[in-house]
């Protein structure tokens, strides 16, 4: 409960990481089945990882694949509001994108397995835990300025340990646990 004996409206978040080009050498993590996820979500908002000045200039040549080709056409199909939410991942990519042409697929990225070992992967880049907090305030903040709806947040993979994490201790919050392979939470 809130000091002042009010609640704060639970807004629905769901956190789907993403593998930049790597989607277009992975089978079973397509931008097809991007798409796909998206719209089993069937999200309001899209928290995207990408920079503010690029999407407001409309530099969409700037983005990675996966928001060029899948993400910002599909929204502006399902009227989805895409809210910049900050730069892109500047660290290290991860050697587990090298399992996605060997079939991986979303489960396997969005597991908690891919996220503690990607919370150990992060600690070799000195800037990525201030790095993953801003990102983790833009996100709250975009989630705040419209509460109770229903989200998507997409980020590369190797930062959703630290958005899951930073998003379960908002108490406006409500994380869809196990999504995006447990189409039951719809």
């Amino acid at each position: 409960m809130e000091p002042h004996g009010f609640l704060r409206e639970q807004t629905t978040v769901g956190v789907l990481g993403t593998v930049g080009a790597w989607h277009r050498l992975a089978p079973g993590y397509s931008l097809r089945h991007l798409g796909v996820l998206v719209r089993g979500f069937v999200p309001d908002l899209l928290c995207a990882e990408v920079n503010r000045a690029d999407w407001e200039a409309s530099h969409l040549t700037a983005f990675p694949p996966e928001y060029r080709e899948c993400l910002v056409p599909l929204c502006r199909e399902l009227g989805v509001i895409v809210v910049p939410v900050g730069d892109r991942w500047r660290g290290l990519p991860s050697p587990l994108r090298l399992a996605l042409p060997l079939g991986a697929g979303p489960r396997w990225v969005n597991s908690a397995v891919a996220d503690r070992w990607h919370w150990a992967w992060a600690q070799l880049w000195s800037d990525a835990g201030q790095a993953n907090r801003e990102l983790v305030a833009r996100i709250l903040e975009a989630v705040r300025r419209d509460p109770g709806r229903r989200v998507l947040v997409a980020v590369r993979m190797e930062r959703r340990y630290a958005v899951v994490d930073g998003l379960r201790q908002a108490d406006d919050v409500t994380l869809v646990p196990g999504w995006p392979y447990q189409e039951e939470h719809r």
